[in-house]
């Protein structure tokens, strides 16, 4: 299966994702065989997982959060 690769993004998209239709093609995309880059928020493809920045960079712990 080949990919759609966004290079001002460093993302990667199946040809089939909406946000295909919103990149500039000619400029930045690159048809590649293998995902590269971060995962796309629509269509998942992508080699990156997505962070989890829930945590304190300082102390590793989980954030306290008020509730009301």
């Amino acid at each position: 299966m080949s990919y759609i690769f966004n290079k001002n993004h460093n993302r990667s998209h199946t040809p089939d994702c909406r946000a295909v239709r919103m990149m500039n093609f000619d400029k930045n995309a690159e048809t590649v065989e293998e995902p590269r880059g971060h995962s796309c928020g629509w269509c998942g493809a992508g080699k990156i997982d997505k962070v989890d920045h829930r945590l304190d960079e300082y102390s590793q712990k989980p954030l306290a959060r008020e509730v009301a």
